[in-house]
């Protein structure tokens, strides 16, 4: 699907309808950048997305397309997520003792 709004070169019916879906859904692109996902020799695109709904997108991180042979004319989307939720919540010494 294509979308100059998500830096595809062009728009066809099929990324006007992903982006309908998107917006109706409430999600985000997530994608960085403009560098190609899809690269042939003949044509570059930016056409494989990472979506997120607006509680994801502020976990992820350090977006980026690897230029690492893939053996595929798709290349490798790199993300980490960070959530903090486990880390912040503090056991009892009841939990942490388990059943004594």
């Amino acid at each position: 699907a294509h979308n100059i709004a998500w830096a595809s070169t062009n728009t066809n019916a099929r990324g006007e309808e992903l982006l309908d879906f998107i917006l109706e859904n409430n999600l985000e692109v997530l994608n960085v950048g403009d560098v190609p996902t899809f690269v042939t020799r003949v044509r570059s695109e930016v056409i494989d997305l990472t979506l997120g709904n607006s509680y994801i997108s502020g976990k992820v991180s350090g977006w980026r397309v690897s230029t690492e042979p893939s053996l595929s004319d798709h290349r490798i989307i790199e993300f980490s997520i960070k959530d903090n939720t486990l880390a912040s919540k503090k056991k009892s010494p009841k939990n942490q003792l388990g059943n004594v």
